[in-house]
């Protein structure tokens, strides 16, 4: 009878128990369900486990099989017994307190990762940067919660960091924060990947927020692009896991800016590649300068912020200007100036220098910028761009804007990309401006062996060819001399000095042959011989030049004057101020040579005659010097129209009608002249 009581007493009291646990569910769950789970469950077996042991005392299992044997039902009865104490032991130990700390470190765990799941899905779902941030800085301000919290990305346009986003707090403040102008290296104390506290913003009128606590930077690759600002309490980055869950979440959007810019790089360079073809295309078509010039403004202008734009290119070896300009309304000037650019100017320091130069603030970088190019006093910066052709500087392009700090790196990369573009446009300009040049000269030398008949003595004939090889050169001394019949001295017939240099000779003086052996080299060698100031073994000495020239000539040209008869005159070029380049270009010989080939059949006859204008007068000359002076005219034609189809077969190739057309009046100018020639000679 007492086991019976007791077996009642056993199963009421597990049957209590398990209603009171059940009233106390809530208090079980706040850890988890697992606890309310495991203790009910333990209490129920052991429930059962009563319930059946007061039946078998009561004997309702006799009549059962295996249950009535006494060992069978033992062992069941240790099984559901063990079973239940497992699991009311396991829902209790939850409750202990390293069960409780294991639950909360659980518990956090899952929060950060539900935030590097919310910033990866926004991150997948949006593609607007500026979204991003701030759906970002609201997710970590809710998670930590943050008083405040601002984004910044540094802007290659106006060179630091420019506010992206704000929350919290920071929202009221935000144009506070818009006006902190925040460079790269207010971050670059942050390391890479680290965390530190910052003193941005100690000196700034940011009183209502104070010191921010955390600045985190935006790493793309090995380059800070940006950076996170958070304000909080002391303690609200205390534990390493949430800085490392901060910046997990902040390398995602890292990683999210890198993808879109290198999707951008590809299409930049893409489109730049595409943009390059098109202008190249132009620049060889079929139409005129101006509306060539016109179109490469208007595909840069479709690219980067143009309001102007100017481009000036050296002609006529460096000594003269062709500038294009175009503003917004389309329209193309075209000025050509006698003159280069002044060395004070921006296109003269660009042209003489080589160098890119970027004001961001025409202003206030440059206030003479006015005196350089023209523009209404609206533009804020500009680019001056060197452009290059065979390797030298041959134009400046320059780009100019409204609004100030307008150009940034990418725009500038760009430029870079269409420089070939633009230095076939120059490189066309150039040769358009080489062979007006090689037409004037023609038409030069042309009036010059017509107008011969029209002088009264040579001296004026000397004087004249003296005058046009200075014009057509630059050289700063000029001087033509004869040759005496012994061989002796030089003569000077005429000198022509572009400035008041002090000359030895004066233009009519005598110099003594034997001190001056580069001519009397070029009288026995009848070449042409040049001399410049780096070339030690050859140069001019300084007895020569002061005889030929005036002290301290650096660069001669002599081209002696030969007939059939020997030499009988030098042309003397000489140079004063170190532009050794232009003496030794080849236009600058093929003029001066032109220049002596006339000169030598005048002599010529004059030799044959005796009186060397009475045929310009009375029109009566001696047959045998006529035909050697006709001879040697045909000579000079025939070498003009072989220069002529060299032009012809180099340009062949190119294509170019305009090209084409200069070149045809230059071969119908010497053309007419070999007639006028072979004419004269029947």
């Amino acid at each position: 009878m007492f086991l019976v009581s007791a077996d009642w007493f056993v199963c009421l009291f597990f049957l209590l128990a398990l209603v009171v646990v059940a009233r106390l569910k809530k208090q079980l769950c706040v850890h988890g369900n697992s606890s309310y789970n495991n203790i009910s469950g333990g209490l129920a077996l052991l429930c059962l486990v009563s319930l059946g042991r007061l039946y078998w005392g009561l004997g309702m299992f006799e009549a059962m099989p295996f249950l009535s044997e006494t060992v069978f039902y033992d062992l069941l009865s240790w099984i559901g017994i063990i079973t239940g104490a497992t699991f009311l032991v396991s829902g209790a130990s939850s409750w202990l307190p390293i069960a409780r700390k294991h639950h909360a470190y659980s518990k956090d765990s899952v929060r950060r990762l539900e935030l590097l799941r919310k910033v990866e899905q926004l991150v997948g779902v949006e593609t607007r940067l500026d979204t991003i941030f701030a759906t970002s800085l609201e997710y970590m301000v809710e998670h930590f919660q943050l008083s405040a919290a601002a984004v910044f990305k540094y802007s290659s346009r106006h060179k630091h960091l420019v506010l992206e986003a704000t929350a919290g707090a920071a929202t009221e403040q935000s144009a506070v924060l818009a006006s902190a102008k925040l460079s790269l290296d207010d971050i670059r104390s942050c390391d890479l990947g680290m965390w530190a506290e910052t003193s941005m913003f100690s000196n700034d009128p940011v009183s209502k927020l104070g010191r921010p606590r955390q600045v985190c930077p935006i790493t793309v690759g090995k380059r800070s692009v940006g950076c996170f600002v958070f304000w909080a309490d002391k303690n609200t980055f205390g534990e390493s896991d949430d800085r490392l869950t901060m910046q997990l979440a902040i390398d995602v959007i890292a990683h999210k800016i890198n993808d879109d810019r290198m999707a951008l790089r590809l299409e930049w360079m893409t489109s730049t590649e595409t943009l390059r073809r098109r202008m190249e295309q132009s620049v060889d078509s079929d139409q005129s300068s101006r509306d060539i010039f016109r179109t490469l403004v208007k595909e840069i202008t479709g690219t980067m912020p143009v309001d102007f734009c100017s481009l000036t290119m050296t002609t006529n070896r460096g000594r003269s200007a062709l500038s294009y300009s175009c503003g917004k309304n389309g329209q193309v000037l075209v000025v050509k100036s006698p003159r280069m650019p002044g060395e004070s100017t921006l296109t003269g320091t660009v042209l003489r220098n080589g160098i890119r130069y970027e004001l961001g603030d025409v202003h206030s970088d440059n206030p003479s910028i006015a005196t350089d190019i023209h523009y209404d006093g609206s533009i804020g910066s500009l680019v001056a761009q060197p452009i290059l052709v065979d390797g030298h500087v041959r134009g400046v392009l320059i780009l100019a804007a409204e609004a100030k700090q307008a150009y940034s790196e990418n725009d500038l990369s760009c430029l870079d990309n269409l420089l070939s573009a633009l230095s076939r446009f120059v490189h066309r300009e150039l040769t358009i401006c080489l062979i007006d040049r090689h037409v004037q000269q023609i038409d030069k030398l042309g009036k010059f062996f017509t107008s011969i008949g029209e002088f009264e003595n040579p001296g004026q004939v000397f004087a004249e060819a003296a005058r046009l090889i200075a014009e057509e050169t630059s050289a700063d001394i000029v001087r033509i001399t004869t040759v005496d019949d012994k061989g002796l001295f030089l003569k000077s017939r005429a000198l022509v000095c572009a400035q008041p240099y002090e000359a030895w000779v004066p233009g009519d003086g005598e110099m003594i042959l034997s001190l001056m052996p580069l001519h009397r080299e070029a009288i026995s060698s009848r070449e042409h011989l040049l001399t410049t100031s780096n070339d030690t073994e050859s140069a001019i000495s300084d007895i020569e030049a002061r005889q030929m020239f005036a002290p301290g000539a650096s660069a001669s040209l002599i081209v002696p004057v030969s007939g059939e008869s020997g030499t009988r005159a030098i042309i003397s070029v000489g140079d004063m101020s170190g532009r050794d380049c232009l003496l030794s270009e080849e236009s600058t010989i093929t003029f001066v040579g032109a220049v002596a080939n006339i000169l030598g059949g005048v002599i010529e006859l004059s030799v044959a005659r005796q009186a060397a204008w009475r045929w310009v007068s009375t029109g009566a000359q001696d047959a045998s010097s006529g035909t050697a002076l006709n001879n040697r005219l045909k000579s000079s034609v025939t070498g003009i129209l072989g220069s002529v189809d060299l032009i012809k077969a180099h340009w062949a190739s190119s294509g170019d009608r305009q090209l084409g057309k200069y070149i045809a009046m230059l071969d119908r100018s010497a053309r007419k002249m070999d007639t006028a020639v072979r004419e004269s000679s029947e």
